[in-house]
């Protein structure tokens, strides 16, 4: 027996989809709003991929959608998983410079990830491959691709220390090809 044949599960169905066409098509939600993919590196389930949120600043944003990017900036290089953030991790000089608009998103992560909240958070208790795996993660968006890539941070970890090794990695062509200056990382495939 087909249980989407019944009339109460058939309803069910209908009612599902409808709601999430009205998601789907809401102007003020497509608005805020961008899609990329964010499939699981697992091919057993490819729909079990969930859309990522992309978060951006854009001319004459509120104040209210401009502190969700804060947030989200928070979140991304944090690794907060959608937390709440913690009053001690929050540098109130790039919040109130972003809110201004005298610094880029870029910029804000840049800082971010070079201050002393990530470098005792991911910087200091780690080895540095996993710094670098990190980085990856929170500035790129993905894993090292390479050896040769784990290999050329890793140096530059051991040198110049960990605002070289993320200035190199926020000033390079993938985050501005990916990023550019308005857009948070977000999680994507290679």
């Amino acid at each position: 027996m087909d249980s989407s044949k019944l009339p109460l599960t058939g309803k069910a169905i209908a009612d599902m989809a409808a709601q999430k066409w009205e998601v789907a098509t809401n102007p003020s939600e497509l608005a805020k709003v961008g899609r990329s993919s964010n499939r699981n590196h697992s091919t057993l389930n490819p729909k079990s991929a969930k859309p990522t949120r992309i978060f951006r600043i854009t001319p004459n944003i509120s104040q209210v959608e401009t502190a969700v990017v804060i947030d989200a900036i928070y979140d991304q290089v944090l690794d907060l998983f959608g937390e709440p953030v913690p009053a001690g991790y929050r540098q109130q000089h790039l919040d109130s410079q972003l809110r201004n608009g005298e610094i880029s998103v870029r910029q804000f992560v840049k800082a971010l990830a070079s201050s002393n909240t990530y470098s005792q958070r991911f910087y200091q208790p780690y080895p540095p491959a996993k710094v670098v795996e990190l980085l990856f993660r929170h500035l790129l968006g993905r894993t090292p691709n390479t050896h040769g890539e784990v290999q050329t941070y890793q140096q530059l970890l051991a040198g110049p220390g960990l605002e070289a090794a993320v200035t190199a990695m926020v000033d390079s062509s993938e985050y501005a090809r990916f990023f550019g200056e308005d857009v948070v990382p977000y999680q994507r495939l290679s």
